[in-house]
């Protein structure tokens, strides 16, 4: 889940919490804006579903800033709630051919194990995501993060298991 904020550092975390039903979710700031108004965030459709605000477009949330090593368990004691497991994610492609060049990479300038690839399907459209992972710890998703920085790879992010279609 993802939100844009004019203020925030792009590839923080934070919590946002609908006040009246008491639902918190974890989004990443990956995007500049809302520009609109006065508000404050943009959420994701994910996010704002979650948050039970998606029907009406707007609504008034709290918003508090959370480090790396905070938003991790939170979004594996998501994750655990459906079943799935926490990955980072380090690209996301419309070929295959892109996401098979980046897991070679991955795989000839580093200890990491082999990326995988998974594909995930909606509208018609595949994208290929290239994935390590299960990660269980934050000291795991920091060496993780380290090993891809020594070789340029920066902008990553946790994800939940991509269902296969």
């Amino acid at each position: 889940m993802t939100a844009a904020s004019k203020t925030l550092p792009l590839d923080s975390y934070v919590q946002v919490t609908n006040p009246e039903n008491k639902t918190s979710v974890i989004v990443r700031i990956n995007d500049r804006g809302p520009y609109v108004g006065n508000r404050v965030m943009d959420l994701s459709y994910s996010a704002a579903k979650k948050l039970g605000i998606h029907k009406s477009g707007t609504g008034v949330v709290e918003i508090k800033a959370i480090t790396v090593a905070q938003a991790l368990p939170k979004i594996q004691a998501a994750a655990a709630q459906q079943a799935n497991q926490v990955y980072v994610q380090v690209g996301t492609f419309g070929s295959q051919k892109k996401a098979r060049k980046l897991q070679n990479k991955i795989a000839a300038n580093s200890n990491l194990p082999m990326p995988e690839i998974r594909p995930s399907t909606y509208n018609n459209s595949t994208l290929y995501k290239v994935q390590l992972g299960p990660i269980q710890s934050s000291a795991g998703a920091d060496e993780i993060n380290e090993q891809l920085a020594a070789i340029g790879i920066k902008d990553t992010q946790f994800v939940t298991e991509t269902r296969q279609n």
